[in-house]
């Protein structure tokens, strides 16, 4: 069954990209990485356990309502204000803002790397610093209350907003404010690295960087004419020192005995058996959230609010909370252990089973038809790269549901004020190198 469903869900992949002439719309990402995710767990290498056919359903039918919120997009657009109908103009990055937020967020990163870096170096392994770097009575990087509100408030926003921001900061028009925002997201993202143990915001900025070529056609020939002047040596050096990077973490982090082929294959494929045992989990309960975890993200700043002034968190958000902190507990997939990855579709079956993969898939795919409709209405830096947040949610969609994260949340409010607006339509062509 699971292969007759990525065969399906493939032609939809093609049939999105005829209807629309590129890789990038909503429908075609969504569809194409559930068609990879599926087909690598249904294969089931290195020993990976066996996911029942109805998780692989549930999925198929939630990529399928996903695709239908995208066509309801098409056909009825919702506005809430007559400024939602104004065509937006031309937007400017705020380098004076950025440069301030990201110089900040950088020393405070390297505050945080200047001691995990020596306890990695002393032979604390990478998954030790993952698993406590945010336990204040651990101490281990983060010791204080102030500086857990910090990493968890602001420094994973800009985590979020700095890779969507680089591949477009790295093809603007050069200037020193450039360059020097250009340099403090990438010292930030390396830095954080260390701190964090996580990987994989380096893969983030070049799937985007990727998508943002696509989108943007002329930059595609001022690429060819780049790499034409650059020396060859210089292109091989960046590519094999990136890929040093990525292995020498991926030693660091290595908890089982898997190549890093195996590594990979498991990082895709571990998505639906896990989704499958919490499944089982969630139906021994059957109480469901009722919105609360899709909606996390947003409401979370709310509840943080109103716990400042005495009131405690209603039962009903503190159980939502509970569950989505449960999707870090690990299980044995047969391969290994595995967290997290419980996909999408398992946080809208929290808040409603059956009836919340249907109408949530149904909705997110809206919002993300949404946000790619306003940018190619309206082709400027700033749609642009609120849309790229929303690909690598998509990308992504086989971990969590993104939008239920506070971080991802607060990235777009990042985004919203690292631009200003400045007069004239569209993207200019000297807006570019």
């Amino acid at each position: 069954m699971v292969f007759l469903f990525v065969g399906f869900l493939v032609v939809v992949t093609l049939l999105w990209v005829i209807q629309e002439k590129n890789i990038y719309n909503p429908s075609t990402i969504f569809a194409a990485m559930w068609a990879l995710v599926m087909l690598l767990s249904g294969i089931r290498l290195n020993g990976l356990v066996a996911t029942s056919n109805r998780a692989y359903i549930l999925a198929f039918v939630g990529v399928l309502m996903f695709v239908a919120g995208c066509m309801f997009r098409d056909n009825i657009k919702i506005c809430f204000s007559k400024r939602q109908r104004r065509k937006a103009g031309n937007y400017e990055i705020n380098y004076n803002l950025l440069m301030v937020l990201y110089g900040f967020v950088l020393v405070f990163t390297t505050y945080l790397a200047s001691k995990s870096i020596p306890l990695i170096l002393g032979g604390v392994p990478m998954k030790v610093i993952r698993q406590n770097y945010r336990n204040v009575e651990e101490g281990i990087v983060i010791s204080t209350r102030l500086f857990y509100s910090v990493e968890i408030y602001l420094v994973q926003a800009t985590e979020f907003a700095a890779a969507a921001l680089l591949p477009i900061l790295i093809t603007a028009k050069k200037s020193f404010k450039n360059i020097v925002v250009t340099l403090e997201l990438m010292l930030f993202l390396t830095l954080h690295i260390f701190v964090t143990g996580a990987r994989s915001f380096l893969l983030d900025v070049v799937i985007l960087s990727f998508f943002y070529i696509l989108i943007n056609n002329s930059l595609i020939d001022d690429f060819r004419d780049y790499f034409r002047k650059i020396p060859k040596i210089i292109i091989v050096l960046i590519g094999v020192g990136a890929i040093a990077m990525i292995v020498f973490v991926t030693q660091l982090r290595k908890g089982e005995d898997l190549t890093m082929m195996e590594e990979t294959y498991q990082y895709f494929a571990i998505a639906f058996p896990l989704f499958d045992i919490k499944l089982g989990i969630m139906d021994n309960t059957r109480e469901y959230t009722y919105g609360l975890t899709a909606l996390n993200g947003l409401l979370r700043p709310v509840f943080l609010a109103l716990r400042t002034i005495g009131m405690d968190f209603p039962k009903a958000y503190a159980r939502a909370t509970q569950l989505i902190d449960d999707n870090n507990i690990f299980y044995y997939v047969g391969s290994g252990r595995g967290n997290s990855f419980v996909t999408v579709f398992y946080y809208f079956y929290m808040d409603f089973g059956v009836t919340g993969v249907i109408t949530g898939s149904f909705i997110y795919g809206y919002i993300c038809e949404a946000y790619y409709r306003r940018m190619l209405e309206n082709p400027n830096r700033k749609n642009q790269t609120l849309y790229l947040l929303i690909i690598i949610g998509e990308v992504l969609s086989f971990v969590r549901l993104f939008f239920s994260a506070l971080r991802y949340v607060y990235s777009f409010l990042v985004i919203a004020i690292a631009y200003k607006r400045e007069t004239g339509e569209g993207l200019n062509a000297e807006d570019v190198n």
